[in-house]
Order: C-alpha cells, then sequence, then structure tokens
C-alpha cells in the first residue's frame, strides 16, 4: 500500500528504516493471520475432498488473506474452493477455480437466482457476498452446476509445457529478456513452463519451514538449483510435490516448473520454481544413487 510507496521514495535513512520494520511487522502478521485461517479451512476441505466443489466458512477469518487460502485449496484439491469468513449473519467470500467450472457465470447465476447479494469475478477467480441463512443454497447449487459440468471440469491437474528447454538455455541472457518482454503475466497471460528433460535429481534440502531446494544434474554435468514452494502444509504433511520429492522416482526424471526473473539494474537472473517431475521418457542406463535424503527434523511445523 502506500507505506510501501512511502519506503521506496523516503531519503531519510531513519524514515526509511522505522517504515520498513513496520512493513515487515505487518508482513509477520499478515502470515501468521493467513496460516491460522489455512489451518483452520483445511481441517474443513480434508471432509470434502471427494466432493466436486469444496465450500468452508469460519468466523473472524480475516477477509484480506480468504483469496490466496483458497487458491490453496485449489491447488491442493484441483477443484473450484470457496473460503467465507461469517459476521453478523452476513458472508463474504473469495473462491478460486479449475478448467471446466466457470466460476464468473457461476457467481452471476448465483446473483440472478438471489442466492448472492453480490458476486463477480472471472473464470477462474471471483469474490462475493450473501446471507448466512443462503450458505446451504450456495452449496446446493454449485453441487448441481459442477454435476451439470462435470466431464469438462479438470479435476486432475494438466501442466502444459510452453518449451522443452536445456539449462543452458534458460542461463541465455537475450532468452531472459524475451521472457521478461512478454509479461506481465496472469489469467489472461500465463507465465511460460519449461521442460528440463532427463535430468538427474541430486540433493532435496529444506529451505525456510515449507519449502525445498532442490539441486538437478543435466547428462553433460550443468547443473541447476530450483526452489519447490510449499512442500509442506501448516502441520507439517507433506503436499503431493512434497511426498514425491521425499520419495523421487529413480534414475532420470524430467523436470517441469517456471522461471522468477529477478532484475537488478542491468542484471537479469533467472530463478526456476519446479512445479512437478516425472519419470523420464529416455531410455537410459540406471545412475548412481546421489540423492540425499531430506532431513525431515529440520522441517518445522510452523
Amino acid at each position: 500500500g502506500m507505506r510501501g510507496v512511502e519506503l521506496l521514495t523516503e531519503s531519510n535513512p531513519e524514515k526509511a528504516l522505522f517504515l520498513a520494520t513496520t512493513l515487515h511487522r505487518l508482513n509477520q502478521e499478515r502470515k501468521t493471520i493467513e496460516a491460522c485461517v489455512e489451518v483452520e479451512a483445511l481441517s474443513q476441505a480434508l471432509m470434502q475432498e471427494k466432493n466436486p466443489v469444496i465450500i468452508v466458512r469460519g468466523k473472524q477469518w480475516h477477509q484480506g488473506v480468504l483469496g490466496i487460502v483458497a487458491g490453496r485449496l485449489k491447488d491442493r484439491f484441483n477443484r473450484p474452493c470457496f473460503v467465507m469468513d461469517i459476521c453478523r449473519g452476513k458472508a463474504k467470500g473469495s473462491a478460486r477455480s479449475v478448467k471446466g467450472f466457470d466460476l464468473g457465470a457461476f457467481l452471476r447465476q448465483s446473483c440472478e437466482r438471489h442466492i448472492l447479494k453480490e458476486g463477480g469475478g472471472h473464470a477462474l477467480a471471483g469474490g462475493f457476498f450473501l446471507l448466512e441463512e443462503n450458505i446451504k443454497s450456495l452449496e446446493e447449487f454449485a453441487m448441481s452446476w459442477a454435476q451439470k459440468n462435470i466431464q469438462n471440469i479438470a479435476f486432475h491437474p494438466c501442466l502444459h509445457i510452453t518449451q522443452k528447454i536445456t539449462i543452458q538455455g534458460l542461463d541465455n541472457k537475450d532468452y531472459l529478456k524475451d521472457i521478461e518482454q512478454l509479461g506481465p503475466y496472469g489469467c489472461g497471460n500465463p507465465a511460460p513452463r519449461f521442460c528440463l528433460p532427463n535430468m538427474q535429481l541430486i540433493t532435496c534440502l529444506p529451505m525456510a519451514s515449507r519449502h525445498l531446494r532442490v539441486l538437478f544434474r543435466q547428462l553433460d554435468g550443468k547443473h541447476i538449483h530450483s526452489l519447490a514452494f510449499r512442500c509442506y502444509d501448516q502441520q507439517g504433511a507433506p503436499t503431493p510435490l512434497g511426498a514425491l520429492l521425499a520419495q523421487p522416482p529413480q534414475g532420470l526424471v524430467d523436470v517441469v516448473g517456471t522461471l522468477s526473473l529477478d532484475r537488478w539494474g542491468a542484471s537479469l537472473k533467472g530463478q526456476f520454481i519446479l512445479e512437478d517431475i516425472r519419470p523420464s521418457l529416455l531410455a537410459a542406463p540406471p545412475l548412481p544413487p546421489c540423492v540425499k535424503p531430506m532431513e525431515q527434523s529440520h522441517v518445522s511445523n510452523s
């Protein structure tokens, strides 16, 4: 918000330090709030994981993190997820969807049926407002909508690969500039997704509390460091990616992910963000074991 703008434009070192400290404190508070809401929402979602739509609710859930939590649930369960906070007989929420369940159209229809007081968004994300007494009607209509579109809903995630590439290709500065110029990325312009084929997983080590730092090696000996985010949930249980990295396939693997670009002055670097791995399709002789097991005790539940 405005504090961020003030920090970036502040020339007084003491005032800048005060603003930076304040922003850091607020960000830590947001993370704590987000973690609490996510834990409560996940406990409800786990009881609905076989439903075509997941709808969770709570009281005193901070409305600023509902969209983030809805997105996390959607990523984990691969189905439309609605997260709402209830206060004084009214519910305000955020939703995230998957291909085949047009969330924008659903919210408009819900408004026309007077289930929602307000609602809107696009195919994959939206927000809504309704009376608490209409939550049951919303659940029933969402289930009905999902059943009518059940053949089209992407319950099983499919990663669309933009390009198969080598580590050398990702290190090419001109190529990184081209990727940067294609942005900004979002719903209508998704970030390119790359496949690094025939890699060997070298190490997989904890980073912070829930993330992993994974090192891969190409057949020619070239290495690449990648980051795998949210491999553990707030309670320390592995997510699907975390479980896969804990017991990776033997031999060569195909690696899929996106690039996070970091520009500092004239310097432009790309950080590979790991999304998935699978056994390589290349028939190759077995490689000597070199994967270091993760130290589970190093992964905290915070």
